[in-house]
């Protein structure tokens, strides 16, 4: 049965893009793992999944952190690499 809301019926996603962005954003740009993501949101894995899976902003947010934690990552390999 579905709501008019579209979503299936059951408990309300407490997903909200305007909070949960910028963690999801913050939280990947410094490396975390998204099970830690997912415990610093007070959600359980399977629901950040969820989440990634169903609304494209958030997956994007992700990435975008991912993304600066990568970029960072290379750059202190490329300082420490010892070129002779």
């Amino acid at each position: 049965m579905l709501r008019q809301s579209g979503n299936p019926a059951g408990r309300p996603s407490s997903y909200d893009p305007d909070v949960h962005c910028p963690i999801a954003r913050a939280m990947a740009s410094t490396g975390n793992p998204d099970n830690l993501i997912a415990q610093a949101m007070g959600v359980a894995p399977s629901t950040f999944y969820l989440w990634k899976a169903m609304h494209a902003e958030f997956s994007e947010c992700l990435e975008m952190g991912k993304e600066v934690a990568l970029k960072a990552l290379k750059r202190t390999a490329w300082q420490r690499e010892p070129w002779v």
